[in-house]
Parts: structure tokens; sequence; C-alpha cells
């Protein structure tokens, strides 16, 4: 474990890169936004070495019960297509910043419900926590509500796993919201008084 995120953990514990905030919330909302844009809703990740690696499934149906299985011998269920994808973190801070851009431009308004805000949340719990992430899961039935598990390590080295439904996130979305809009109105108040 120690080896094969040693340099994730030197990214996160520096806390910036050039001058950039790391934190799992935001490196997890990308990755979120761009399953979302491929059509991802059912996925497992995990970190590697100083990249994230996916493996997910395009909607379009029911997952059946031995779909990790039938995904860790290549052969995803009829009717699917599986994906495997590799984030570094710098793509990932690159592709953060494009979508920065676009999400000024756009309305301000998050909806909670989506995979973006739900992998963001997730990450938020593990940065609170001080968690090294280890694996996230996150099965999105049709027709059900979706459901994400994450296993993490903490300071202290006690291995944790924890389970959301999407309704049970929604409320630590909402916070993190909130924080965030402070946050930012108070950067705003602090950058025009200066």
């Amino acid at each position: 474990m120690d080896g094969q995120n040693r340099i994730l953990k030197k990214w996160l514990s520096r806390g910036r890169a050039d001058g950039v905030e790391i934190s799992y919330s935001r490196l997890l909302r990308v990755i979120g936004q761009e399953l979302e844009a491929k059509g991802i809703a059912t996925c497992c990740l995990w970190t590697e070495r100083d990249r994230f690696d996916v493996i997910g499934l395009r909607t379009g149906g029911a997952v059946e019960a031995s779909f990790w299985q039938r995904l860790r011998a290549k052969q995803p269920a009829p009717g699917y297509a599986t994906v495997e994808l590799n984030y570094s973190i710098e793509a990932l801070l690159r592709l953060d910043e494009l979508n920065q851009a676009k999400r000024t431009l756009a309305i301000p308004r998050s909806d909670f419900r989506t995979l973006s805000e739900q992998l963001r949340t997730i990450g938020a719990v593990v940065d609170r926590r001080a968690g090294q992430l280890i694996r996230l899961e996150r099965v999105a039935h049709e027709g059900m509500i979706a459901s994400l598990a994450v296993q993490y390590q903490m300071a202290t080295g006690e291995l944790m796993t924890e389970e959301f439904s999407a309704p049970s996130l929604y409320d630590f979305s909402v916070q993190i919201f909130m924080m965030e809009k402070r946050r930012m109105q108070n950067r705003a108040s602090v950058s025009r008084a200066a």
C-alpha cells in the first residue's frame, strides 16, 4: 500500500502543486465529469502510484449481480461496453482548468445527483478525515438509487470502508457547496479590499 500510493501521497501532502490546490474532492469531481461525458454511470476506480485507474460500464440497463467478477475477467455484461481509463494527476489538473472555464461561463447551479458531485462529495469525506484513497465503487442500477462504496486508509493506518446511497450524500454535497460559496465570497471581498 505504501509503495503503491507513495507518489500520490507526496502530491497530496504538499496540498499544492505549482500554486494549485490539490484534494481528492477536486480530483474526483474531474473524474466524475469525464465519466459523465462518456456515459459511464457504474464504475470502479483506484489509485495506482501517481494516477487514478477506472473501469466502467456505459449506461443502458440493469447491472447483473456478478458485474465486478465479469469486469475483472474482461467479460462485460451483455449489452454493455467496458471502458478502461487512466488519469494522471497532471492530466486531471489540466482538465479541471478547462472545466473551470466552462463552469464560469455557465449558470452556477450544482446538481447534487450527478456522478461528478457524488464523487466530489466522497473525495471531501476522505479529505476531511485525512485519509488516503484506495478504492471507490459506484453501482447505478437503472431505475434504482445509485450506491457508492469507498475504501481509504486513515493517517493512523486504520483501513476504513464506507458505503453511501446517493441520497445520503445529498446533505454532504449541500454543506460542501455552501462552504465553497462562502469561501469564494470571502475571497472576493478580500480582493476588493486590497
